[in-house]
């Protein structure tokens, strides 16, 4: 294939699939906005055209003697008459339905609503987000109130026992049971939170190990993990597993 014939074939198919997009939208179009094209004759007109220019072609080619070039004035003839009527009568009866006066008004209307659903689905769905936080914040705060003795229980626990923490394993996951019962999985990981933060508050050592997270495991959905804690005297600062805490 020349460069020239490829670049034909490529626009054509370009124009045969434009047309087939807007055969295919032709069925999505509001009545109000196109009074013309989705008219009964219109649509008569629209599919039979390419078939009237293929029998143009066929009458037209009759004198040939040679049958290649009777198909080839068929092919040609609806070829252009598929062209006319798909590509430019059609975007021309487009053109004019969309300044038609009642046309114009009804899509701007249309618009305005659905500009306004689009604000109000919007509107919704930041007033979740919104109820969501609150709710949150709200759960938060209780367990801040509610969690707070058992945190300060377990950091104080932990500090005194020192390198035996085994004897306090128990009253560890008493207390981890309890959290369990009052909010599951959520409550348990805000009170090790509250454990952490008391500890970097509270404690001075440069590493503390957190085997709050080890000897819970088996409470509940709680899967155990060794969670290191390390202080910073440089800047203050605390790490869970080289995260900042």
């Amino acid at each position: 294939m020349s460069g020239y014939s490829t670049s034909l074939v490529f626009l054509l198919g370009s124009l045969y699939l434009f047309a087939i997009y807007r055969g295919m939208a032709r069925s999505q179009k509001i009545e109000t906005e196109h009074p013309i094209t989705t008219s009964f004759y219109y649509m008569v007109f629209y599919v039979i055209g390419p078939l009237l220019g293929g029998l143009a072609g066929a009458i037209g080619g009759i004198p040939n003697t040679q049958l290649r070039n009777y198909f080839l004035v068929v092919a040609v003839g609806t070829f252009w008459a598929t062209f006319v009527v798909w590509i430019i009568i059609d975007l021309a009866a487009g053109l004019l339905e969309m300044l038609l006066p009642a046309s114009s008004r009804h899509r701007k209307e249309r618009l305005l609503e659905a500009e306004a659903r689009r604000m109000q689905e919007q509107i919704a769905k930041q007033r979740i987000l919104t109820e969501v936080e609150r709710a949150e914040k709200s759960e938060q705060s209780h367990w801040e109130k509610v969690l707070r003795p058992y945190a300060q229980e377990l950091a104080r626990l932990l500090a005194d026992a020192g390198d035996s923490c085994n004897s306090i394993e128990g009253q560890v996951v008493n207390i981890g049971l309890a959290a369990w019962r009052m909010g599951g999985l959520n409550c348990m990981r805000k009170l090790q939170s509250m454990v952490a933060d008391t500890c970097k508050k509270q404690h001075t050592a440069l590493t503390y190990k957190d085997y709050i997270a080890i000897w819970w495991d088996g409470i509940g959905s709680w899967q155990g993990g060794w969670l290191d804690i390390e202080k910073d005297t440089d800047n203050n600062n605390a790490t869970v597993n080289g995260r900042s805490i």
